[in-house]
């Protein structure tokens, strides 16, 4: 009977150990853009830890920018959005952006109460937004531009950010980066 016993749990054990290593093999695990010379379009942050990068549905972009060193004495805008849950149903949407006018060049560019920068976050599962001008958000982050290249239309940069507001979680968006080829 003890026999009998221990095969059977040994036997449920390891189609559990299989299970989650099956599992484990065709999970698909995301992975912050790495940024080179090539002019790879990219964009990606670790959003409380967790790798986030845009993830849109079959027939949409996931992302747009917009360089334009000759409007509003030089302006950089980034937005993305993705559905963490499901491409395909669109659930859990979450949205992003940040930007600036006023950058011509490579630079540290604080994100402040007062400054020129912007940035929005929208979750639609739990219902919060946080952006600049809302005055119940505090906030505090940079925006790096580390290549700025009109000749050959190359942007890139980094950005850190940490938000709070009353009744969302306090977002903690580490190791942003971007590129874009305009």
């Amino acid at each position: 009977m003890k026999t009998i016993f221990y095969l059977t749990f040994a036997a449920c054990l390891l189609t559990g150990v299989l299970a989650c290593s099956l599992k484990d093999i065709f999970k698909i695990k995301e992975e912050l853009p790495t940024l080179s010379q090539d002019g790879r379009k990219a964009m990606g942050f670790l959003l409380n830890g967790d790798v986030w990068i845009p993830k849109g549905s079959h027939s949409s972009p996931r992302y747009n920018f917009d360089v334009d060193p000759g409007f509003s004495d030089g302006i950089f805008g980034a937005s993305a959005y993705r559905y963490p849950k499901d491409g395909n149903t669109r659930d859990g949407l979450q949205s992003f952006k940040i930007g600036s006018d006023s950058i011509k060049s490579v630079g540290l560019y604080p994100i402040k109460k007062g400054t020129r920068q912007e940035f929005r976050f929208f979750d639609y599962d739990s219902n919060c937004e946080y952006f600049n001008t809302d005055s119940t958000c505090q906030y505090d982050g940079y925006l790096k531009v580390t290549m700025y290249d009109l000749d050959k239309g190359k942007f890139q940069g980094e950005f850190e950010l940490k938000v709070s507001k009353p009744g969302c979680e306090t977002l903690n968006i580490t190791k942003g980066r971007f590129a874009w080829q305009f």
